[in-house]
């Protein structure tokens, strides 16, 4: 079974991104819930407003340099025989995870060598050409 967690860049404060196992919608703001590291028999410590555009899942695997991928990032890889390595975005799709504009889903193994190169919203100009 594979951890649920969750990635988003916060509306206010000094840490951009944002890790949390759980988010709720209020009707108005979208919230991710931070864990207490201080007291552990509190549950959350606190509730942080995040840009919904940017809330992305952890996919349940790392890249070559064991960095977590989540939905939204931006990987290059190797694929099949080729010999180029190729970019593309991780997305969400009806049977699971998919690398946008390729036919099959990507079965994350490392024979693909896949290595998290940046993410949409940083940096879209990785996929301007690619998607």
């Amino acid at each position: 079974m594979r951890e649920i967690k969750f990635r988003a860049r916060s509306k206010t404060g000094s840490n951009p991104w944002l890790y949390s196992t759980g988010y709720y919608y209020d009707g108005i703001n979208y919230w991710f819930l931070l864990p207490s590291n201080d007291n552990k028999a509190i549950a959350w410590a606190a509730r942080v407003t995040i840009v919904p555009e940017t809330l992305g899942e952890y996919i349940g695997r790392k890249d070559k340099n064991k960095i977590e991928i989540y939905e939204g990032d931006v990987v290059s890889f190797k694929w099949g025989n080729y010999k180029k390595r190729f970019v593309s975005q991780v997305a969400w799709g009806t049977v699971g995870f998919w690398v946008v504009r390729f036919l099959e889903v990507l079965r994350w193994s490392e024979r693909y060598d896949v290595e998290v190169i940046g993410n949409i919203y940083e940096n879209p100009e990785l996929v301007k050409d690619n998607v």
